[in-house]
C-alpha cells in the first residue's frame, strides 16, 4: 500500500505513455495522473481509460508491474 497516493482524472497536455499497457494515451485525451510514495520510492505515471477501469473493476489492491494490466485486459475480455 502506498505511503502517500494521490489519484486525478485529468485531459492530457500532450501524449503520455500509460504504464498499464505501455500504449501511447494522445494528447487532449482523459487519463489517470497517479502519483505518490511507496516503500520509500516515488511514482508519477498516467493510466489510460480502459486499464484505469479494468484496475477499478477488476483488481482488489491496484498493485501492478508497469505493462501487466494490458495481458489482464486481454484474458478477461475487457
Amino acid at each position: 500500500m502506498s505511503d502517500i497516493h494521490n489519484r486525478k482524472t485529468v485531459i492530457t497536455r500532450k501524449e503520455h505513455r500509460c504504464e498499464g499497457c505501455f500504449e501511447i494515451i494522445p494528447k487532449g485525451s482523459k487519463a489517470v495522473h497517479c502519483k505518490g510514495k511507496w516503500n520509500g520510492r516515488f511514482y508519477d505515471y498516467h493510466l489510460c481509460e480502459p486499464c484505469r477501469k479494468y484496475m477499478d473493476d477488476y483488481m482488489e489492491e491496484n498493485e501492478f508491474m508497469p505493462g501487466e494490466i494490458k495481458d489482464l485486459r486481454m484474458e478477461a475480455g475487457a
